[in-house]
């Protein structure tokens, strides 16, 4: 069985881990200056019909 200090250890790690993910993925989620999102491919792509 694990002492009571590893899970407490492996809590903050996870915890930390958790804390900086979120950041993270609130940076890259955040929108242009102009509120409008785009596209990366042209939307006249083969295939995609209108």
């Amino acid at each position: 069985m694990l002492a009571s200090g590893k899970i407490t250890e492996i809590f903050c790690i996870a915890d930390e881990f958790c804390r900086k993910f979120n950041e993270e993925v609130k940076k890259l989620q955040k929108l242009p200056e102009n509120g409008m999102r785009h596209r990366n491919r042209p939307c006249d792509s083969p295939g995609v019909k209108s």
